[in-house]
Formats: C-alpha cells, structure tokens, sequence
C-alpha cells in the first residue's frame, strides 16, 4: 500500500473572485510603480510618492514626523491596530481608492501612447493626501510642470450632492492659490528633482460605484484586448475632458486669476491639453467628443 502524500487543502482551494480581484490589481499596481521608479520618480510599491526617497531634501526627523504622523491618521480612520501594508488593503475596499488606481492606471496607459511617457500621473504621497488634500497629480516629466492635482471621489449617493460642496471647496482653494505639495517633484538639467511645489490648481473627476467595478472589471478580466482598450480609451477621454472643463471654468474665476503662479500653471495646463486632446470618441456619457475644428 503506496504512502498517500498530504493535501495541502488551503492551496488546493479555488481564489475567491475578491482574492482574485486583489492579486490581479495589486499586479498591475507592482508593475507600474517600477516602471516610474525606472524612469527616476521616487514611487513606492502602492504607486505613490515615498517621503523616504527625500533624504537629500529633508532632514531623517523631519520625515520621520510626517510618517508617524500620516499613520496615526490612518490608524484613526480604520479605527484598528492594522500594520501598513494592512492598511492599504483595507483602503483599496474603498471606492474612493480604487477609483484613484484607475485614474493612475488608465492615465498613465494613454500617457505612454499619447506623449511617450512624457506625461504621468502620479499618487501623492499619504501626507500630501491626508494633509494637503491632493490624491493624485499629473507631472510633465521634460519640463518639470505639475500640470494639476486631482482628487478622486466616489460619487456613492448618486444625487451629486458631495460633488457640488467638493467642488465649491475647490473653487475657494483655487481662488487661494491652489494647493501645496510638500513631497513633490520638479525637473533640473534633465533630471527629476525632489522639492516642494505650490500653486497647483485642483480639480475634481467623480464616477459612480457602478462606473468604477465596470473599469476594473474589464480592465482585469476582460480577455478580449479590443473591447478592454475601447473601454480605457473611453474612460481616458472623459478624465481628460472633466479635467478640462473645471481648467475653463477656472480660468472665468477673476480672484483666482488674481495670483500669477495659478495663473501661469493654468496657461500650462491649457497648452498641455491641447497636446493631448484626444481624437473623437465615446465618453462614458454616451455623448462624442467633437473634432477640433469641426462644427
């Protein structure tokens, strides 16, 4: 009688389709902080600004403040003694963290094709984000701009309500000056510099929980590569829209106009745009986007 080998019953279990969701997203999340940090961007593991990587800008006890301090709020906000790294999965439960993903995924992916990775999108640091209230910022890696910040919102309740008090949060923010980024990035004869920045105008880009599971749903497991680029491409087109249409009506506010580095920041912003106004297509409204130049 042969010996029987023993089952190891838990690897022989299928994924739950929430551990696949997880093992695939944290794969793409893995994949394309390398490919940030390979271009010189001090991106951590979870497609954010590491604070560490600014040891040459700041002093060891300064950052180690800001990090004491960011994990304390975050202890609060799940009101648990999580680790770091149980902290981040806890966060990306959250509509709210996944649609920052997707906005980094998605932007960064027609980046590439649109500018050549001139373009990137990047997650604030946690202290910029809990602090400062930036959650992600598009940097022109040639010229060192910080084109704008974005934060990303769940719109949960459907009724638009929170989208309208974050967008008058905003426009008082914007009429301030714009937003400051304590761990940002800059470029120096042709080399990513790690400084602080202000003056970063921000704007809002808002999807509903429905909207965000069918982003990553197809972006994950949509096996069919037309149909998953047709879906990217239609989410990058309506992001880049919403952003420009805040950019305009920002630019109408005249306190706003009133500080010259917003100002300056928004022309750049406007200029950029034109380079990467996409060609006609479908938005996630339905609607088209006109062709520049026509009727």
């Amino acid at each position: 009688m042969g010996i029987e080998k023993p089952t190891n019953n838990k690897a022989e279990q299928k994924r739950t389709p929430e551990e696949e969701f997880f093992e695939r997203l944290l794969e793409k999340i893995g994949k394309q902080s390398e490919s940030l940090r390979k271009m010189g961007l001090p991106i951590g593991p979870n497609l954010r600004i590491n604070p560490r990587d600014y040891s040459d800008v700041y002093s060891k006890e300064k950052i180690e403040s800001d990090l004491i301090a960011t994990e304390g709020v975050m202890e609060k906000i799940h009101e648990k003694k999580l680790s770091l790294k149980e902290i981040e999965k806890e966060k990306l439960k959250t509509d709210g963290a996944k649609l920052e993903i997707l906005v980094s995924l998605l932007l960064n992916k027609f980046f590439e094709e649109y500018s050549k990775g001139r373009f990137v999108a990047v997650g604030t640091s946690d202290y910029d984000d809990l602090k400062n209230g930036l959650d992600t910022v598009i940097f022109d890696t040639l010229t060192g701009r910080i084109i704008c910040a974005i934060d990303e919102v769940a719109d949960n309740e459907g009724t638009g309500r929170r989208i309208e008090e974050k967008i008058k949060k905003f426009t008082e923010k914007n009429e301030l000056g714009g937003r400051k980024l304590e761990y940002g990035l800059d470029v120096e004869n042709g080399k990513i510099r790690k400084t602080k920045r202000e003056n970063i105008p921000i704007v809002l880009l808002s999807l509903k929980s429905k909207e965000i599971k069918i982003g990553f749903e197809r972006m994950l497991f949509e096996k069919d590569e037309k149909k998953r680029n047709e879906m990217a491409k239609g989410f990058f087109n309506y992001f880049i829209k919403a952003i420009g249409e805040q950019i305009e009506g920002l630019e109408r506010d005249k306190y706003a106009m009133r500080n010259p580095f917003l100002k300056q920041n928004l022309e750049n912003f406007k200029k950029t745009m034109d380079e990467l106004a996409p060609e006609e297509d479908e938005f996630i409204s339905g609607k088209k986007k006109k062709k520049r130049g026509g009727n």
